[in-house]
């Protein structure tokens, strides 16, 4: 793969996108979600390996480097949702008061 980064990217993402997509959809439940969460480590992964010495790319241990990247992934979806607002269908939100409510 260091020679070659894109053919070798796709080998890579053949190989290895059924575990990563099943290990996402384990973690977070949900389909579109696990969808999400492979594609977003799996473009990590690839700007990783941009930066990345010969060396080094030839030292990986593909699933558990790609596993930990979808981890962090996840992690940080966690994070990022635990931050925003949560919100709901406007039908169940109460009403407002009444401006005029107690006034005499």
């Amino acid at each position: 793969m260091a020679r070659d980064l894109d053919a070798g990217f796709a080998d890579l993402y053949e190989a290895y996108r059924g575990a990563v997509f099943s290990t996402a959809l384990r973690l977070c439940g949900r389909w579109a979600e696990a969808e999400d969460l492979s594609a977003e480590a799996f473009l990590r992964a690839y700007r990783a390996l941009c930066g990345y010495e010969r060396e080094r790319i030839e030292g990986l241990r593909p699933r558990a480097w790609l596993l930990t990247i979808l981890a962090n992934v996840w992690r940080n979806s966690l994070r990022s949702a635990a931050r925003r607002p949560a919100t709901g269908p406007i039908e169940d939100a109460p009403d407002p008061p009444d401006p005029g409510e107690g006034v005499e």
